[in-house]
């Protein structure tokens, strides 16, 4: 069984940290609307160009800890030999180095690494699922995960305040979730 896993609000806690980081300096929430439109004037404050700068931080990516269970979650999946893992992101290139080092920092287990374009993400994920055929795809954007439906045998949402409305396939609320979905797909 191949999985293919999203990292930012997947894999590792992204936008919570860098909200968290983003409130102790400017006292606010990040302007999450701001995020669909790189012409938004939020990008020209002195917030908005942190921001940007914080999604280019190989040091913050680097240092980035996973969801709490993912680890033995994704570890108890490789057990068995015929199972592999797909580490697929819309993180910027420049960042594969502080992603690789992050996720051996986490101890996951081995697999491949793709980067795509955060501009239409959800097309090249899927451009990406029809080539690799995952059988299960583990995301958080609703988009992603509506456009790859159809390219596997399940789809496994990965519960934020922002996708709460998404009605197709698996939710899960953390990765021990994750795990009863995955280990009910295992033959026995």
């Amino acid at each position: 069984m191949l999985i293919m896993i999203d990292l930012d609000g997947t894999l590792f806690p992204t936008y919570h940290e860098i909200d968290i980081l983003h409130k102790a300096l400017f006292g606010k929430e990040l302007d999450w609307e701001a995020l669909k439109d790189k012409d938004d004037s939020y990008w020209r404050t002195k917030s908005g160009k942190w921001t940007m700068q914080m999604f280019q931080n190989d040091q913050f990516y680097a240092e980035l800890k996973a969801y709490k269970g993912a680890r033995e979650v994704l570890r108890i999946f490789m057990r068995n030999p015929k199972n592999e893992i797909l580490y697929c992101t819309a993180r910027n290139p420049a960042l594969e180095e502080a992603t690789a080092y992050s996720l051996g920092l986490n101890k996951m287990p081995y697999g491949d690494l793709i980067f795509v374009d955060r501009k239409d993400a959800h097309l090249r994920k899927l451009e990406i699922a029809v080539l690799e055929c995952p059988d299960v795809i583990i995301d958080d954007e609703s988009r992603v995960l509506f456009a790859l439906r159809e390219q596997c045998l399940a789809t496994i949402c990965y519960t934020q305040d922002y996708n709460l409305k998404y009605p197709f396939g698996y939710r899960a609320n953390d990765w021990n979730d994750i795990h009863t979905i995955l280990k009910g797909m295992q033959p026995n």
